[in-house]
């Protein structure tokens, strides 16, 4: 009897000879540590005798090796991967890792890979080879074999999940078991979230780390003032009073200074478990979630529309739900919808190239409380949303304030007008009253003088 023992993935055996004794029946099985378990019945008494055959010692035993038992020898002496265990793939993204393989002489540092769910993923290779000196004085050639692996989705209709397994191309038992396997989802990954980048900022690299809010002086509650909010969504109604409402920092991060006059061109970007991925370039709506309005600096015939645009204003309509009312499962583009244009409309869609801009116009100062989402359904499988504040300041007056202002003043000063000419004229009175009093005081006085004169003569 012989023994091999070999691997589904490999293409060659090794013979087991040790303690088996080729002329009589054997039991063969591993235990819990991969050694071979041999049993054998004695051909001469009623017992059967068991050995342990270790295969990595047999495997490297220093027997004289032979045509049909060579010693075994790995064909490569490293194997360097950058393979992690878990992948999510994204619309419009890839996955990729690189495998470097030292081998020595003329052996191959090819890899193979094989992967499930074919009609999920597609993956593509780059290979490159580079030589290295021996540290030990050889002068057979060292070559390091670098491959690198890209997966893609195949389609953007298609989610789901695919394992991808990569082993050398040249390998046998005597090499170290390599765990070259990852799982690949094609899906959103939760750990993904769409930030606001403050406007003074600058633009983040790859890898950089997202910088944590600080809600130490951010406001705990927020005053909407009378006729800029929403309180009814189906008949829009804003009432005619102030109304103050909680401010949660951990939801909206602290409000954002921002001058009344400045345009605004909000600017966002991905980041997964806190690291930076890429600027988001997709179509993007945002609101007030109060339902306080802000102007925009571009029209619908400025953007190049064909067709009807849409607003949150205009979706919201249709629904009880405003943050529902708006988002990639019903966005029509403006250039693809069907329909008479408003060409001198405001529109109201951002993305990274368009140069839309926010207008603070409506008289407000205060806290914008702002939703953002993206609108393109072909840009990510995740519902990516980010909510931020803007606190305006340097806001002019309403119209209406500035008029009572204006009526106000212009009734004090015809107030003081009036009183000024009624006080200078009771003051006219009083003067002219004391002058004839005067008049008449030097009159009986030049009479008095006369008289005592006259009564002097006549003395």
């Amino acid at each position: 009897m012989r023994v091999f023992y070999g691997s589904p993935a490999l293409y060659t055996m090794l013979e087991v000879s040790a303690g088996i004794s080729t002329g009589s029946l054997a039991v063969l099985g591993f235990d819990s540590a991969q050694r071979l378990l041999i049993y054998q019945p004695s051909s001469s008494s009623n017992y059967v005798t068991s050995r342990v055959v270790s295969i990595p010692n047999e495997m490297q035993s220093p027997r004289a090796p032979t045509a049909s038992n060579p010693t075994l020898v790995c064909p490569y002496s490293s194997w360097v991967s950058s393979m992690q265990s878990r992948y999510t793939v994204d619309i419009g993204e890839s996955a990729s890792f690189a495998i470097n393989v030292t081998t020595l002489g003329a052996t191959s540092g090819d890899v193979l890979f094989s992967f499930s769910n074919y009609s999920l993923i597609s993956v593509t290779t780059a290979s490159s080879k580079s030589t290295i000196s021996d540290p030990f004085g050889s002068s057979n050639p060292i070559w390091v074999t670098t491959t690198n692996l890209t997966i893609n989705p195949t389609s953007i209709a298609l989610l789901g999940d695919s394992i991808i397994t990569v082993r050398p191309k040249e390998e046998n038992l005597a090499c170290n078991k390599i765990n070259g396997q990852a799982a690949v989802t094609v899906g959103c990954s939760n750990t993904r979230v769409m930030v606001l980048r403050p406007p003074s900022a600058v633009a983040p690299t790859i890898g950089q780390i997202i910088s944590q809010n600080v809600c130490t002086h951010a406001p705990t509650s927020v005053l909407l003032a009378a006729g800029s909010w929403i309180s009814d969504w189906t008949s829009f109604s804003r009432p005619n009073y102030d109304k103050y409402i909680s401010y949660n920092c951990s939801l909206y991060g602290p409000p954002i200074d921002l001058y009344y006059g400045e345009v605004f061109s909000p600017a966002f970007d991905l980041y997964d478990q806190g690291v930076f991925v890429k600027r988001v370039t997709a179509n993007i709506g945002l609101w007030d979630v109060n339902g306080r309005a802000f102007q925009f600096n571009m029209t619908n015939g400025d953007a190049g529309c064909t067709g009807p645009a849409q607003t949150w204003f205009g979706m919201v309509a249709s629904t009880s739900n405003p943050s529902l009312a708006w988002n990639s499962t019903n966005y029509v583009p403006c250039f693809t919808s069907v329909g008479p244009v408003d060409r001198t409309s405001q529109y109201t869609i951002f993305n990274a190239s368009n140069g839309l801009g926010i207008v603070w116009s409506g008289g407000y100062n205060g806290v914008f409380m702002i939703t953002a989402t993206v609108l393109d359904p072909s840009y990510s499988y995740c519902p990516l949303s980010a909510n931020f504040a803007i606190n305006v300041y340097g806001a002019p007056l309403p119209a209406w304030t500035q008029a009572g202002i204006i009526i106000g003043m212009t009734l004090v000063f015809l107030f003081v007008l009036t009183m000024s000419y009624f006080l200078q004229l009771r003051d006219r009175k009083r003067n002219a009253i004391k002058i004839d009093l005067d008049q008449g005081d030097e009159e009986y006085n030049s009479k008095e003088s006369s008289g005592v004169l006259w009564k002097a003569k006549l003395e």
